[in-house]
């Protein structure tokens, strides 16, 4: 036993003691600055990019052959606004040994820390980050088939079996020039079996979001690519500040054609909010913690933001998303419920049909068209109806103590426009919008927390509400027709209250937002001292800073009515109040349009 023992011990230490001349003759017989300009050869072979490393370079032999390197950057597309697409602080790879004596390079496992990249896109639909060398002039690109794949697939980038990044920021400038910026805190793609797992930690501001699941491997996609048929499985979980959604189905690529898409977007709860928030911020101009502003956002001048819509990061795709969401949550309202539809993509066309949503006690189901989606004029059309929801459940959301209750409500839109801000969309739209509200209670101090122009109108077309802790209303409606952005309202805004009712009239340009409407109150009961406050009162302004004006027309007709009161001791006076009662019309009856008006 003992002789063994002592064999075992020798032969281990002759493996130590050969393993450490292996490793002194590999320290000897590899040159960091020749392993350098192998990799740099390797990278511009595949992709045509130049591959620079500025810092030194550390060679380990134990256990595995690993290469540190520090401050290397990628080169970017010539067209591009940055010299470099890819800047790296840090760079950690695990190489295979054999292979590189063959003075070939093939990495088993890459790890980056300190990361920023630069990618962008051009109006001629140029992309920095397709890799793919650009023939020699004179050469038509050589065809590949199935059996070439294998070779296609055995580069530096497709033999990768871990890849991990950690602190990284990642820069975006669309087609037009928009700009927008994302940091990345951890990033690994793993090889499992014939899938990639994936893990990704990501920041937007201050908006969480992580991605987790498998896809079909990536090599094989990289191999396969516009090569040969390929059909790609996915399966991954989407969170966005701890609310998921899962994404699940799968992708056909034929070479030569745009991959078909036929995904299922599912989830039990999710919430809009925080991207709601990320895009205020971003209209603001705000930088979040941690970012320096850029300076060139301001806020909007317009109630229908100027900003940019991000139109141009929609994909451009053939194929269709089906979306099953238990329970959506939407920024200070009440949560949308059992919202069904379909995303069908084509292209630079985009349907999301018959969606059809619960909210706040009622049903709606809509349509949403957009066509010539990454030019510079999109195209837009919506359609929708729905009924059964209520003031008092659509408002309690944003406001628990609202103190409104009551208040059936029900809409219908259908609006066919285009732009690429909301502004634009407001200006150029055409069609019909309508909605009406039945009976409600609402509290006093809800309706004086709408602001100075709020409660100014409201003293002015009813001095007396200052008496009362709520205001009933019996009614509402406002039927709204625009032309290109102009919506003429012809007594087609109507107002009943216990003690009014109130009928508008004039215009709203949507193009620079101005407001001209006159108010036309009467007094339910009659008991009026002839002089019609109210109908002296106009709103103007704009939408973002609304006024009240001075109608001219009514107060001319009360001042003559003033006057021939005093000639006749009042009986003018009467007779007016008399006329009122019996010639007044119900506001709501006067400003409703059928349904059938609006949606067809």
């Amino acid at each position: 036993m003992m002789k063994k023992i002592q064999f075992g011990l020798i032969a281990l230490g002759l493996l130590i003691s050969l393993a450490g001349a292996g490793a002194y003759y590999l320290a000897h017989l590899i040159n960091p600055a020749q392993l350098t300009s192998l990799v740099a050869s390797a990278v511009k072979d595949e992709t045509g990019r130049n591959l620079r490393i500025a810092g030194p370079i550390e060679l380990h032999f134990f256990p595995n052959i690993g290469v540190v390197a520090q401050d290397v950057s990628f080169s970017n597309a010539p067209w591009a606004s940055e010299a470099d697409m890819l800047k790296v602080q840090k760079i950690e790879l695990n190489v295979k040994l054999l292979p590189l004596l063959r003075r070939q390079l093939e990495i088993n496992r890459v790890h980056l820390s300190g990361v920023e990249l630069f990618l962008q896109s051009d109006s001629r639909g140029r992309e920095n980050w397709d890799l793919s060398v650009p023939a020699e002039k004179g050469q038509t690109p050589a065809t590949s088939n199935a059996s070439d794949s294998a070779a296609a697939g055995a580069g530096v980038f497709t033999t990768i079996a871990h890849f991990s990044l950690i602190d990284g920021i990642i820069h975006y400038q669309d087609s037009r020039g928009s700009k927008s910026q994302y940091s990345i805190k951890d990033f690994s793609a793993d090889k499992d079996g014939g899938k990639t797992a994936i893990k990704l930690e990501a920041r937007d501001g201050a908006l969480q979001f992580g991605l987790q699941g498998k896809v079909t491997s990536l090599r094989e996609i990289a191999s396969q690519w516009n090569i040969a048929p390929l059909k790609i499985e996915t399966d991954f979980e989407i969170t966005l500040d701890g609310k998921s959604l899962d994404l699940a189905g799968n992708i056909d690529k034929q070479p030569g054609h745009e991959a078909q898409w036929d995904l299922k977007l599912n989830s039990k709860a999710f919430d809009l909010a925080p991207l709601a928030g990320g895009a205020a911020l971003a209209a603001s101009g705000v930088a979040p913690v941690g970012q320096a502003s850029s300076g060139s956002k301001t806020k909007s001048a317009y109630f229908f933001s100027d900003t940019p819509l991000p139109f141009s990061q929609l994909p451009s795709a053939q194929g269709s998303i089906q979306i099953d969401i238990a329970k959506l949550g939407l920024p200070s309202l009440t949560s949308l419920q059992n919202v069904k539809g379909k995303v069908v993509l084509k292209g630079e066309q985009m349907d999301l049909s018959d969606l059809h949503f619960d909210w706040g006690g009622g049903h709606a189901k809509t349509a949403i068209h957009l066509a010539q989606i990454h030019s510079n004029n999109p195209q837009l059309r919506i359609q929708g109806e729905g009924s059964g929801f209520t003031l008092e459940q659509l408002i309690s959301a944003g406001n628990p103590n609202s103190k409104v209750s009551g208040g059936d409500t029900r809409f219908a839109i259908n609006i066919l426009s285009s732009g690429n801000s909301l502004h634009q969309i407001a200006g150029r739209a055409t069609g019909r919008a309508q909605i009406t509200i039945g009976p409600a209670r609402i509290a006093k101090n809800f309706l004086n927390a709408g602001g100075d122009f709020i409660v100014s109108l409201l003293d002015a077309v009813n001095p007396m509400r200052k008496q009362f802790d709520q205001s009933i209303l019996e009614c509402a409606v406002a039927y709204l027709p625009v032309q290109n952005g102009l919506v003429n309202i012809a007594d087609s805004i109507g107002f009943r209250t216990d003690r009014l009712d109130i009928i508008l009239a004039g215009t709203l340009n949507l193009n620079n937002e101005a407001i001209n409407l006159d108010i036309h109150p009467k007094e339910k009961s009659g008991l009026t001292t002839g002089v019609n406050l109210g109908g002296m009162v106009k709103i103007q302004g704009t939408l973002e800073h609304p006024g009240l004006g001075v109608n001219k027309t009514g107060v001319l007709n009360s001042a003559a009515l003033v006057g021939l009161g005093l000639l006749t001791g009042g009986a003018s006076i009467l007779a007016e109040n008399a006329k009122s009662i019996a010639t007044k019309t119900d506001p709501c009856k006067t400003a409703f349009h059928p349904w059938d008006e609006i949606t067809q």
